[in-house]
């Protein structure tokens, strides 16, 4: 493979932010009036808040979808700037690599554009990243392949010369609707035989993807 840049999902997959965005939206629903089912919020993952929106009216009626995922936002932002939205393993290690052999790279998340740079600015390293694409700057968000070639497109690069990192089936399948090369760095929802058509390798951690680049890189 020529590895021309490294895209990466950012909640679960760049910080530690699912488990505690799920708490969020299980009691922002209990706020509103109603409970949120696990399978309703994976459903959820690696979607823009239009389509989490459509998926909320469909599944319940009658709940405030816009309103819910104010909640979200407000509180995933308070959190991230109280320092409590932690990076995953293998994060600064995995940049290090990929500055040291001029690897470009990108940030591909169904998150707002306030809230990726809000974690990221917290953590020192926005501006470690040659480009943003959000899910409020695109039209249909994963698992379509709209963000994927829109950050490719924003780093002057060919789709099938990058490496996608996610650790949703969503980002996985818009990944490889994008045609590019994808690795599944698991969170909240584990690899299965399932995901086998979206995934080419699956990984513990981004310690783990930097011995998967290395041969890429020589």
């Amino acid at each position: 493979m020529i590895l021309s840049a490294v895209l990466f999902d950012m909640d679960g997959l760049l910080t530690d932010s699912e488990g505690y965005g799920y708490i969020l939206l299980k009691n922002g629903g209990r706020q509103l009036g109603f409970e949120l089912s696990d399978q309703l919020l994976s459903d959820m993952t690696g979607l823009n808040d239009t389509e989490c929106v459509a998926i909320l009216k469909a599944y319940c009626p009658g709940l405030d979808g816009k309103r819910l995922l104010q909640i979200y936002h407000e509180g995933m932002h308070a959190a991230s700037l109280r320092g409590e939205v932690p990076l995953k393993p293998g994060v600064r290690e995995l940049l290090d690599v990929l500055d040291a052999h001029r690897v470009r790279r990108a940030v591909a998340s169904s998150n707002e554009r306030f809230l990726v740079e809000s974690y990221l600015r917290g953590h020192g390293i926005l501006e470690r990243f040659d480009a943003l694409v959000c899910g409020d700057m695109i039209a249909q968000s994963k698992p379509a392949p709209d963000i994927y070639l829109a950050a490719a497109d924003a780093l002057g690069v060919r789709p099938e010369n990058c490496l996608v990192l996610e650790d949703s089936p969503n980002g996985l399948k818009s990944g490889r609707a994008a045609g590019m090369r994808t690795c599944m760095v698991p969170d909240r929802i584990p690899f299965t035989e399932a995901l086998k058509p979206y995934v080419d390798d699956v990984r513990d951690s981004l310690h783990d993807v930097i011995p998967l680049i290395e041969p890429w890189l020589s």
